[in-house]
């Protein structure tokens, strides 16, 4: 299943369209940079990154986790495309 999820990922992020409408990390972006303009926020980057990645990371465990039972297999692959597609990609 993993093989099959980074082969579909990279068909999307070289061959396909839909890598412009799925990739957007400009709000990732913009948080970072007011996280870490903030006075009380910019000398603690373990903080920061404890919210911009280990939260959503988190987050979506709990959501596979959820899933696990009832969309095993098959059916949790568009969740875990999804996931891998929309990671920022080289500038």
């Amino acid at each position: 299943m993993s093989f099959l999820v980074l082969v579909l990922a990279v068909w999307i992020e070289k061959f396909s369209a839909l890598r412009q409408r799925l990739q957007r990390d400009g709000g990732w972006l913009r948080e970072l940079a007011k996280l870490e303009s903030s006075p009380r926020m910019g000398t603690r980057p373990w903080l920061i990154l404890a919210l911009l990645v280990l939260l959503p990371v988190a987050l979506l465990a709990l959501l596979l986790l959820v899933l696990e039972p009832v969309a095993y297999g098959l059916l949790a692959l568009p969740v875990h495309l999804l996931v891998v597609s929309l990671q920022p990609g080289p500038r």
